[in-house]
């Protein structure tokens, strides 16, 4: 239910138990400042975030790709941990890009179809789900597999009204599904409309080849960038890493953090006047700082949180 108080010059919006704390002065959107006294009007001792998220793992299960997954599985352990760790509700599932017929792409991999923080003996299942072989299908349809298996019962049934929908591709090469990349865009687009006040609906993120460039090889002298991926990892705001790092770890971590920055970005109603923001995490002040600390994004009229200063989703804001 939303309950609205109103006068000349403010208006605060409480849904649920969101709660606001404004201080400081605001600019209407002409740049003209309003003659308010300086305010703290706090309704609520708690702001939490929406801390849903539905991570869907696409795994190229074509000829040379065993090493690439088994650097992944590698990781398993610690991608828990840290979904874990900042208290996020997440639901965990895996497509295969092999969409020959009788493949196993187009549909959401095991039993159940996701894992979630209280399914037993998560690490083995999910290790289980990202060491899929190499015998799969050399035309790898990664974006048309994930797509099939979305428009699914069990697909729909995975992902949730208020989720943010995280994609994590690893392949070695391009992605070779029929339709253009703006038409999966727009498949994204639609399957996950964005949050009012909290987030982007979906976001991809790429581990594969990301420039032609580097020493980067997959297989003897070839190489193949994931072109198709990058173009919609840069239209979500997602990670790109280059799947020839020794281990993965940076790639899961930043993947990871991404996930925590974009559900955990705040925001405004009004835009602000910059000089005027504080802001505090369990009434620990928090520096404005790009790499570590918070950041304001006038494309999106938000608070960013980076490095360190992630917030856990139960955290005070």
């Amino acid at each position: 239910m939303e309950k609205y108080y109103q006068n000349n010059f403010l208006k605060i919006t409480i849904i649920k138990n969101l709660f606001i704390l404004i201080t400081g002065g605001l600019m209407n959107c002409s740049g003209a400042s309003f003659d308010l006294p300086q305010q703290q009007l706090l309704l609520n001792p708690t702001v939490t975030y929406n801390n849903q998220v539905d991570l869907l793992f696409m795994i190229d299960n074509s000829s040379s790709m065993m090493q690439y997954q088994n650097k992944l599985r590698a990781e398993v352990e610690g991608l828990v941990r840290a979904l874990n760790e900042k208290e996020l509700d997440y639901r965990i599932a895996t497509v295969s890009s092999d969409l020959r017929p009788g493949g196993s792409g187009g549909r959401l991999i095991g039993q159940p179809p996701f894992l979630t923080r209280t399914t037993a003996g998560i690490l083995e299942l999910l290790g289980s789900r990202i060491i899929l072989g190499q015998t799969g299908s050399d035309i790898e349809s990664g974006l048309d597999s994930i797509r099939q298996a979305l428009s699914t019962d069990v697909g729909r049934s995975f992902l949730r009204p208020q989720s943010l929908l995280a994609m994590i591709i690893l392949t070695n090469e391009d992605d070779y599904s029929l339709d253009s990349v703006s038409v999966y865009k727009n498949f994204f687009d639609q399957l996950k409309l964005e949050v009012p006040g909290y987030q982007s609906g979906w976001v991809l993120n790429f581990i594969g080849i990301t420039s032609l460039d580097g020493l980067c090889r997959t297989t003897a002298d070839f190489k193949e960038v994931g072109l198709r991926y990058i173009e919609l990892a840069r239209a979500s705001g997602g990670v790109m890493q280059s799947i020839c790092e020794s281990t993965l770890a940076t790639a899961v971590n930043n993947i990871h953090k991404r996930i925590v920055q974009i559900l955990s970005e705040f925001k405004l109603e009004r835009i602000p006047r910059l000089e005027t923001i504080q802001v505090f995490i369990n009434n620990q002040k928090v520096p404005e700082n790009s790499e570590n600390g918070w950041s304001y994004q006038q494309s999106t009229n938000s608070i960013r949180f980076n490095g360190s200063f992630l917030p856990k989703a139960t955290d005070q804001i």
